[in-house]
């Protein structure tokens, strides 16, 4: 993904990206956490680290509650981490 600001933007160069949603239903967004940062800034061009999304699918809300319903048990911090992959680091 490229992000293109009518702005200059400083973002240090360590800070880290990942995919969250708004709420069950709401929609996606890049989160950029800049709270551990002590980096330079990221060049024109550069590549932020990302890292898995923590945040629970609409789609793994609904099999849960299927599960629930059908007495079986539901885990959805064991789904978080088996549906999302770390992607690769750059």
């Amino acid at each position: 993904m490229e992000l293109h600001t009518p702005y200059e933007l400083q973002l240090p160069a360590d800070a880290v990206a990942r995919v969250e949603t708004a709420g069950v239903l709401g929609e996606s967004f890049v989160q950029i956490d800049i709270s551990k940062t002590s980096g330079p800034p990221l060049a024109n061009g550069g590549v932020l680290k990302s890292q898995p999304s923590q945040s629970i699918t609409a789609k793994q809300w609904v099999e849960c509650l299927s599960n629930l319903a059908a007495h079986k048990p539901c885990d959805l911090s064991a789904k978080t981490d088996e549906n999302h992959e770390a992607p690769e680091r750059k």
